[in-house]
């Protein structure tokens, strides 16, 4: 079975000289080339290429799924500094919108 796919595509020219195709059906995806002709072969192998199957993200089997993660982060350096602007974050909201804790 043949099938015939059609695409506007808009070919400008970068100021290095390169030119980049583009068309709106893939917005940003360009084909790049010293040439109009080699821009449009770049976006056409994008186009062409099969896109991979996404494998499943496997169920859990027990609790709520959250034991995968659960101190996963216990000895990043920055997890305390994130978790201290959250709470100032929250802090700071609570103060504006009159919430006393």
């Amino acid at each position: 079975m043949n099938m015939k796919l059609e695409f506007d595509v808009t070919l400008t020219q970068h100021e290095s000289g390169a030119y980049l195709a583009s068309c709106e059906e893939f917005p940003g995806k360009m084909g790049i080339g010293d040439t109009p002709e080699q821009a449009v072969a770049d976006l056409r192998a994008f186009v062409l290429t099969p896109v991979p199957p996404i494998p499943p993200v496997p169920a859990a089997t027990t609790g709520s799924g959250w034991e995968a993660v659960i101190g996963t982060w216990k000895d990043n350096p920055f997890f305390d500094e994130w978790r201290k602007a959250v709470e100032e974050y929250r802090e700071a909201k609570d103060r504006e919108e009159g919430i006393e804790r």
